[in-house]
């Protein structure tokens, strides 16, 4: 018999929570569902800070929203709860910003120094 190795599921980004009432009905208690995203503060009043959100957990978060402020806040988030690191099936939208930082704390990479990867044109003259 099949048996699975996957444990969890991480939604991360407010696209993929959209699917999260789905996943809960069609795997029922078969994965523990998980869900990772961001919610902007209000910017007129400072009790009411930017939070990245794990599960029900709110957490402040005043950097700017860019890829390298947020990768250093997931970072860091990644450290102090290591079982969002260890999710095994990852659900997002990589053209969230949110998706991307995730990617790049997951990895240990700084996006400041990720280069594109660049094609060589083979036309000659």
């Amino acid at each position: 018999m099949k048996t699975t190795t996957q444990k969890s599921i991480l939604l991360v980004g407010n696209h993929a929570r959209l699917h999260s009432e789905k996943l809960t009905q069609r795997f029922g208690n078969q994965f523990e569902i998980n869900a990772l995203s961001f919610q902007s503060g209000n910017p007129f009043d400072e009790n009411e800070p930017n939070k990245i959100i794990i599960n029900d957990l709110d957490i402040g978060f005043n950097g700017s929203y860019d890829l390298n402020n947020l990768t250093l806040a997931l970072s860091f988030i990644l450290e102090h709860h290591p079982e969002i690191a260890q999710t095994t099936l990852i659900i997002g939208d990589p053209s969230e910003l949110l998706f991307q930082a995730f990617s790049f704390a997951r990895l240990n990479e700084n996006p400041l120094f990720f280069k594109e990867n660049t094609q060589h044109s083979l036309i000659k003259d």
